[in-house]
């Protein structure tokens, strides 16, 4: 999913973390949870992606984002709230 425009603040650090969660269900579906600073800012169910080469970092729409991106985490798993806090702490210690 995109990050809504008015979501992000120019000239500020901010963390965003995205978990898409697949819910075990015949048809594929997932939910995608987008989250800035620890605290949720959307949330949808979606298809799982058909190519995983298909999702970009910093692209909205047809354009690019403006922005910095200090560090990148992948896991191969979606990760539990106290995860993604123990996440959250280590990158505001770290920036």
């Amino acid at each position: 999913g995109q990050i809504p425009p008015s979501t992000m603040v120019s000239g500020q650090w901010q963390q965003f973390g995205y978990r898409l969660t697949n819910s075990g269900s015949a048809n594929g579906t997932s939910t995608a949870r987008l989250e800035k600073n620890g605290q949720l800012v959307a949330s949808r169910t979606m298809g799982l992606p058909n190519n995983w080469l298909a999702m970009h970092l910093g692209k909205s729409g047809n354009g690019k984002m403006n922005a910095e991106v200090a560090e990148v985490i992948a896991y191969d798993r979606s990760l539990t709230d106290v995860e993604m806090r123990d996440i959250s702490a280590y990158f505001y210690n770290k920036y």
